[in-house]
């Protein structure tokens, strides 16, 4: 397969020129916006108002020209009012600029080209290099059923270029247009032609589109008939709207106007009324692209329908009007005709927004798809996309020999998944971009795509920004929620206990094990055991921890941070008379800064009741022999638990026990885990799952 050199052109993705093989994907027809209307309500303006072309002069300003009316519809040749409108603000609004060539109803303070004969073309701006000044501006038009060409200097003041018809043979009563062809070097027109076809119901006459060439807009080729990939021949094709795509003048795009001549439809109340049928016809508008100008990827779904709107559902509706506006990085724009031949009201334009480039793009659903160009060869050394995805789409890139093996540093897995929306996003694998070595070689692309779209590409030599994407690592739970009980046993003080950091004297049989995330659980783990008499709380705890006994906060810091590094923390209900008495959240830990254990106790949930170190606290820690670890030991007073009594045997107290572990700085939480719950599923700060502390 000979290669295909793409240069550093950009490509439309709007057929398969460049494409060998798609799976799971397919060419998706995008459709315009519809935005702000423009309403033909001049006194010289009428229901049968028309627009003919839009182009945008050296100035940036937006000139609309149409038809603005016929004064005889039984002279319509003789009587068309052609007229302009002009826009600086991006084709949004449109003012009818005073030309003073012609009176109307005795005034010349109007925007009127011209009156019937030999009227105004529908005018394109000739971009030939070699074209005298005085012949800018250019078109075809047809008089009396033969085509002739005009020009003009400025768009205004417009001459026939010779006397004489083009021998052009075709039917012109519709736009015809006509561009400078920079890619070939000449000029290229597009009119109507009639064929006859053999259907089902016997021979009828469609309406096709042909096109020519000219080296000077005078002679022109014999003309040749569109030829289409989709072989669908009973199709009319009303006007064309062709020209070179704007920023990929190789390619040609057009936008038809399918005229479905036999429908006709209105609303009736009920299936008794008798219909008052309109004019026969309703038409929608098309997209086509061509590489040749002859050979055309036609797209027969709609590009625009005539839509909710009945008026639009009448004949000389939804023709989209020759010439795309490009008003921005991000916005082209063209226009669409409405209401056309309305009896009670004016005509109009409907503004179209265009993503630019965008008109077809290959699509791939949430399931994963993929297509692998043909060989290409390239110019540059940057590969930039047109491309738009979901939030949860991506798109991946492998850039691969000519036996479709990956380049090493250009392989699907050197690149991060793109994700985003940009009409000229730059493409990277691993942080590099560069793909001069590759330049001038046969390379393909691999697309895998993902809920996404690519609507062009292009190598570019240019040093612009690009696109990074990344996918955060996934965080792994540091904080285990599953309880492996849902009680703890407090049997009552059996011994004398001294507070001092040896817990040899403590049974820790009836102790919970809490384990933080498997990662983790190989260097830390708590064993944590209780015990009551009439006047405190006993707590002792075994902590294994790499880092033992570091926390940096101080008891002049802000206590609600007190359990962000090597801590316990204890949820436990008070013990009083009154029924659902708030909880205690009992925080114990070793400061670091002052040498000693902590204990500060807030009673329910309001983090301003806290108390710091209650009076009767006692607290100490002591370091394991191998530095591995630490045990601690605290006895609390049953008053400064915001208790009237000590727990009485069998009785069940709702609490819950957590133990953290801090970094090495101890600055910061590192794992942690929960236990004594009875639902965890819910977050562990919720009483709603936390378990009981019942006493022996």
């Amino acid at each position: 397969m000979q290669a295909i050199n793409i240069g550093c052109r950009r490509e439309l993705f709007a057929d398969d020129y460049l494409i060998e093989q798609m799976t799971n994907v397919r060419f998706d027809l995008k459709h315009p916006e519809r935005h702000e209307i423009i309403v033909f309500d001049a006194p010289w303006e009428d229901r049968n108002a028309f627009p003919y072309s839009v182009v945008k002069n050296d100035d940036g300003i937006i000139r609309l020209y149409y038809r603005a009316s016929i004064l005889e519809i039984e002279e319509e040749e003789k009587t068309i009012v052609a007229a302009i409108m002009e826009s600086t603000d991006n084709g949004i609004t449109f003012v009818r600029p005073k030309l003073g060539l012609h009176e109307y109803n005795g005034s010349r303070h109007n925007n009127i080209l011209s009156i019937g004969l030999p009227g105004t073309p529908p005018p394109f701006i000739d971009t030939n290099p070699h074209c005298p000044t005085e012949e800018r501006y250019k078109g075809l038009m047809a008089v009396s059923g033969r085509l002739y060409a005009f020009c003009s200097k400025d768009g205004i003041q417009w001459r026939k270029m010779q006397d004489e018809p083009l021998a052009y043979p075709g039917a012109f009563d519709t736009i015809n247009t006509a561009f400078w062809d920079s890619i070939v070097g000449c000029y290229r027109s597009y009119t109507r032609a009639w064929v006859n076809r053999k259907t089902k119901e016997g021979l009828c006459k469609f309406r096709i589109i042909q096109s020519a060439t000219s080296p000077d807009f005078i002679h022109w080729s014999k003309p040749i008939d569109n030829i289409y990939a989709d072989g669908e021949e009973e199709v009319h094709l009303y006007t064309n709207a062709t020209q070179p795509c704007p920023g990929a003048e190789h390619i040609y795009v057009a936008f038809p106007c399918r005229f479905m001549e036999r429908r006709r439809r209105c609303i009736v109340k009920d299936e008794n009324t008798v219909p008052n049928w309109p004019r026969s016809g309703c038409n929608d508008g098309l997209f086509m692209a061509s590489r040749d100008g002859i050979h055309w990827t036609r797209y027969l779904d709609a590009w625009i329908r005539p839509g909710l709107d009945a008026r639009n559902w009448t004949h000389r509706n939804n023709y989209p009007v020759w010439g795309i506006i490009p008003v921005s990085e991000t916005e082209w724009v063209m226009y669409v005709t409405e209401h056309y031949d309305q009896p009670d009201m004016p005509a109009r334009l409907r503004r179209l927004s265009l993503r630019p480039h965008g008109f077809v793009s290959v699509h791939a659903h949430y399931c994963d798809g993929e297509f692998i160009t043909k060989p290409l060869i390239f110019e540059g050394h940057r590969l930039r996309l047109n491309y738009a995805t979901a939030a949860a789409g991506s798109i991946k890139i492998e850039v691969q020999d000519i036996n479709y093996k990956p380049f090493s540093g250009f392989t699907m897995n050197d690149m991060e998944p793109l994700f985003g929306d940009e009409i000229d996003g730059g493409v990277t694998w691993k942080n590099k971009s560069n793909l001069a070595y590759l330049a001038g070689k046969q390379v393909r692309l691999r697309f895998v795509m993902k809920d996404a779209d690519i609507f062009a590409m292009r190598f570019t030599s240019e040093e612009r920004s690009v696109s990074r994407c990344e996918i955060v690592p996934l965080q792994l739970p540091t904080y285990r929620t599953e309880a492996t009980c849902s009680e703890i046993r407090i049997p009552p003080v059996s011994c004398h206990v001294v507070i001092d950091g040896d817990t040899s004297e403590w049974d820790f049989s009836n102790a919970i094990t809490i384990v933080p995330p498997d990662e983790f659980a190989d260097d830390y783990n708590a064993k944590v055991a209780l015990m009551y008499d009439n006047n405190a709380l006993y707590i002792a705890g075994k902590i294994l921890d790499p880092f033992p006994m570091i926390n940096t906060n101080s008891f002049d810091s802000d206590m609600k941070n007190s359990w962000t590094s090597d801590a316990l923390q204890l949820h436990l209900r008070a013990v009083t008379e009154t029924p659902n008495a708030d909880i205690n959240d009992i925080r114990l830990w070793y400061s670091t800064k002052d040498k000693k254990g902590g204990c500060y106790i807030i009673y329910g949930i309001d983090d301003k009741k806290g108390v710091l170190n209650p009076a009767g606290v006692e607290g100490a820690y002591k370091r394991r022999p191998d530095g591995r670890g630490y045990a601690f030991e605290y006895k609390i007073p049953w008053t400064a638990l915001n208790s009237t009594r000590a727990p009485q045997r069998g009785e069940r107290l709702t609490c819950c026990i957590q133990c953290h572990w801090g970094t090495e700085k101890g600055d910061q939480l590192l794992c942690g885990a929960v236990n004594v719950r009875i639902d965890s599923f819910r977050e562990a700060y919720e009483p709603q799952s936390w378990g009981w502390a019942v006493f022996e």
